[in-house]
């Protein structure tokens, strides 16, 4: 800035002497004493010219640049900074005390307005804790007048990167303290269980965990339990290798899913880790809920002419149904074994029972040899996935099944427009050997779903057949041997995971749809709810419920959009309760849910390079300050030109 200035006054100097120079060296007469107004004259030039970079004879009061400190107030902040020692915020609240500052500024998720030290107590008590966002802060402090400010807080930032990049582009200088040492914490990271299971199943968990800190922090136990808890008395437990400073590792779990008395009940679930895993002791148990239904098994597969389909499709059904999937095969007159790695035999009326519960029944068998309680369950049942081994009527439609037809059958793709097509869509069926045979269909409604060309070049014929019937959903295949194409690597055993995935996509796209959902457990301090409504849904009454039972929330709505949002809600176990219509039938749906703390603050996040700055603070003044030009120069300048024209006056010049 300095030398700005000396060289605009240096400039204004030369151009006003010039001037002089022109008007009365070259211009003007030459006549005696014309030298005196031609010094006035480019005096009066250089104070018009370099009037504003001139001092001003006044000094004006400057206010002082506010001292402003920030704290995080975070909800990592409650914690210890050292195992056993006192939390970081009051940590933080006597480095407070010893800056004196002005003003302070508080974060978390929200920012606060800049306050005095006095009132810290209140604006803690009233923010929402959840997050670390830093950069707001540096703005509001900014805007305050600061030129640089003293972050106090335990590292653990959500912007840490984006506050840097802001520090930058306000000029502010930034010094960091910090109240917290860096250890070693092994904490939850997330849980993955099923939404809903059968009674008697097993539940199995996946529980990710990871370790944050330095790798020169104190040393703890090379392994770590990880636990999950149901009902009194059930739990598992696993012992892992701790994972390294920054890694994280999956502990697998299984529980057998509790018998219930009614149709379908929730049941909570905790996962939670050894004392020593976490030295700062922060680690709070994670919640699942898991609705465990009675009898129902998701897809249930009965093979009464069992090949290798079984096989290859059951882990394809297990992927696409939440409840997943188990198959049933049959050894003689009523003589079944479950599927698996190590055959289970299991009683008939075992089998029959799920299979009437089940979400999607897949049968394979010829239509003339289904046991009687087979074929009438077929023709009844809402979701039926048919592989036909026989000629014959399928139950509860208009659609037969012929014989058999001659020649090698390859599949075409692309496949004609369908429900299932975009579960195809850029495969190659180059790669695909001969199904192993291909069975000839009868009557009308159905849409065809893959089709199959004779010899690659002859006619093409349906391979799969689609149709809705009184609202049941039915897929016939008449293409024996598929399992074939699953064998083989590549594009073929994608064909065979596309085909029969979108299959069971489309039968159980609307299976048991409830008209109002919670969309997700509120998490991480967060604990806005909102609810997914089905098309349709009338007249909605939501109600919330603590673990008391009294309601702390409620709406009504006549015509309620897609979504609905709800209100924040603190941490804890709740339930909600949907009352509404649906055309024309009434309905009552609800579920309990937990509304979790804030896990992704208490769990630790990693701290990264100090914000401290060595650059020197910005020379721009805060937003709305301006400082005024001199005004002597300009008052002197018109004095002089007064005087340059008397005295060429008085020289006879004009």
């Amino acid at each position: 800035m300095l030398s700005g200035s000396v060289a605009w006054l240096t400039g204004s100097a030369i151009a006003a002497a010039a001037a002089a120079w022109i008007r009365y060296g070259r211009s003007e007469e030459a006549v005696p004493g014309r030298t005196g107004p031609a010094i006035l004259f480019a005096l009066a030039l250089f104070l018009v010219l370099a009037g504003f970079v001139l001092p001003s004879l006044r000094t004006s009061p400057t206010a002082p640049t506010p001292l402003v400190a920030i704290l995080d107030i975070s909800a990592s902040m409650d914690l210890p900074g050292i195992p056993g020692g006192q939390s970081r915020l009051d940590s933080g609240r006597a480095a407070v005390q010893r800056l004196l500052p002005d003003r302070i500024v508080t974060f978390s998720s929200s920012v606060s307005d800049p306050i005095a030290p006095t009132g810290l107590d209140s604006v803690i008590g009233a923010a929402g804790r959840a997050g670390s966002r830093l950069a707001p802060a540096l703005r509001v402090a900014r805007a305050a007048g600061a030129d640089s400010v003293v972050v106090i807080t335990d590292g653990e930032l959500e912007d840490r990167e984006d506050a840097r990049r802001e520090a930058e582009r306000l000029g502010l200088r930034v010094r960091e303290l910090r109240t917290a040492r860096s250890v070693l914490r092994t904490t939850v990271r997330e849980v993955s269980a099923p939404g809903r299971v059968s009674a008697g199943d097993t539940i199995s968990f996946a529980i990710e965990i990871s370790t944050r800190g330095s790798s020169g922090a104190s040393p703890i136990a090379d392994s770590v339990t990880v636990t999950v808890e149901g009902l009194p008395g059930t739990k598992a437990t696993v012992r892992v290798r701790r994972p390294s400073p920054g890694r994280s590792t999956i502990a697998e779990l299984q529980l057998p899913a509790p018998e219930i008395g009614e149709e379908s009940a929730w049941r909570r679930f905790g996962v939670s880790l050894d004392p020593g895993a976490d030295p700062l002791e922060a680690e709070q148990k994670r919640t699942v809920w898991v609705e465990i239904t009675r009898g129902r098994a998701g897809v249930v597969l009965v093979s009464v002419d069992p090949d290798w389909e079984p096989r290859q499709l059951l882990p394809v059904l297990e992927r696409a149904s939440n409840g997943g999937a188990r198959a049933y095969l049959r050894i003689g007159p009523d003589r079944w074994v479950k599927a698996g790695t190590v055959p289970e035999p299991v009683a008939g009326t075992r089998v029959r029972s799920e299979a009437a519960d089940s979400d999607l029944l897949v049968v394979q068998a010829g239509l003339s040899e289904l046991p009687p309680w087979l074929r009438d369950l077929t023709g009844r049942h809402s979701r039926v996935l048919f592989l036909a081994r026989g000629s014959g009527n399928l139950p509860g439609s208009e659609i037969a099944v012929g014989a058999l037809l001659a020649g090698d059958w390859f599949a075409a793709l692309p496949p004609p427009s369908n429900p299932v097509a975009s579960a195809l869509s850029g495969l190659d069926a180059e790669e695909l050997p001969p199904v192993a045979a291909l069975r000839a269909v009868q009557g009308a409604g159905a849409w065809t779903i893959l089709q199959l060309r004779r010899n690659r070049r002859g006619d093409e014929l349906p391979a799969a057949v689609g149709f809705v019937s009184g609202g049941a959903r039915r897929v016939l295949v008449l293409a024996e041997g598929t399992w074939r194409w699953s064998t083989r690597t590549g594009s073929a055993r994608s064909v065979y995971r596309g085909l029969y995935a979108g299959i069971a996509g489309w039968l159980l796209g609307d299976f048991r749809s409830v008209p109002v959902t919670l969309t997700a457990d509120p998490a991480d301090g967060r604990g806005s709810v909102a609810w997914s409504v089905a098309p349709g849904v009338e007249d909605l009454v939501i109600v919330v419920r603590d673990s008391t039972g009294t309601a702390v929330w409620r709406d009504s709505i006549a015509v309620p959009a897609e979504r609905v949002e709800g209100p924040f809600l603190s941490a804890g176990e709740l339930e909600y309760e949907a009352r509404g219509r649906i055309e024309k039938s009434e309905f009552v749906v609800g579920r309990p849910f937990t509304v979790a703390g804030p896990t992704a603050e208490l769990s630790g996040r990693d701290v990264g390079a100090s914000l401290t700055s060595r650059a020197e603070s910005s020379s721009r003044r805060p937003t709305g300050s301006q400082t005024a030009p001199p005004l002597w120069p300009y008052v002197l300048a018109a004095v002089l030109l007064c005087a340059e024209w008397i005295w060429r006056h008085r020289l006879g010049l004009r």
